[in-house]
């Protein structure tokens, strides 16, 4: 059993990613000086901090399921890891200033409730957009700091996407746009993101036995990339160059290539064309 730790993702200073029980703990959260809290759970697994123990907590209230819409929340999520982040560096740099060298930069933790798909995704979404990596590469680097991190299969086509829009699913409107209704449009959705969702849209019209067999693949994939990690040399990132992670990273980098052609194409289910009427 891995024991209790706040794992800090290289390149980041700062930020680190865990399960629900090292968000709950204390001693933990003081070693680390962690001041920022990122629950990417249900409510119910959410750690309880009380106003005298300095932490600010965000919650996103999402299930570990590979049809949840994780690309909605990338955007506001990873502006909150900034802005933290550069109120901590800030800070880091104000005690400095003023030779206090008792003060250590105060940290960011992101949690979910084993520390493997959601949290990890949102931490290989950060580094995808500080870094400007594609999605393979983002998530070798976070494994070299979390060897357990594994988003589904849902939440890694997400991350495809956001690294497809360049970080930026929804474009903040200027008010300059109307719709058909004659209605201003604030903020316009990127077209991947519209094809995402009108794909998982299609997929609950087919109704709960297609939708429950979607989630079960795409968990059942989790499930299989996590298991071998152990054999494959993934758990130390599955980066070029391991032994037996070659293939693996080919395979993923097909994979982007083969859904940014679906993308640019308009494609969907199975190389229909998009429907542009609606």
């Amino acid at each position: 059993m891995e024991p209790l730790q706040a794992s800090e993702v290289k390149t980041i200073p700062g930020l680190f990613v865990s399960d629900r029980f090292a968000a709950r703990s204390l001693p933990i959260l003081k070693a680390h000086n962690i001041t920022h809290v990122l629950s990417i759970t249900r409510p119910e697994d959410t750690p309880n901090y009380k106003p005298d123990q300095g932490i600010i907590h965000r919650c996103i209230d999402i299930d570990d399921d590979p049809l949840a819409d994780l690309l909605f929340h990338l955007q506001s999520a990873c502006d909150w890891i900034q802005a933290a982040l550069e109120a901590s560096e800030a800070e880091t740099t104000s005690s400095e200033q003023a030779s206090d060298s008792s003060k250590r930069r105060p940290g960011v933790l992101v949690h979910c409730t084993q520390g493997i798909s959601r949290s990890g995704a949102l931490c290989v979404a950060y580094l995808m957009r500080a870094c400007r990596l594609p999605y393979s590469e983002a998530l070798a680097l976070a494994r070299e700091s979390r060897a357990l991190i594994t988003p589904n299969l849902g939440f890694e086509k997400q991350l495809r996407i956001w690294g497809f829009c360049e970080y930026e699913v929804v474009v903040p409107g200027s008010g300059s746009l109307t719709s058909a209704l004659g209605n201003v449009v604030e903020d316009v959705e990127k077209r991947p993101y519209v094809v995402w969702k009108r794909e998982r849209d299609e997929l609950f019209r087919k109704g709960e036995v297609a939708v429950n067999r979607e989630r079960a693949q795409g968990l059942a994939g989790m499930a299989a990339e996590f298991g071998k990690k152990g054999t494959e040399g993934l758990g130390k990132g599955g980066g070029r160059g391991q032994e037996g992670g070659t293939d693996g990273w080919e395979r993923v980098e097909a994979m982007e290539e083969e859904w940014n052609r679906r993308l640019i194409n308009g494609e969907v289910n199975g190389g229909s064309k998009e429907d542009t009427s609606s």
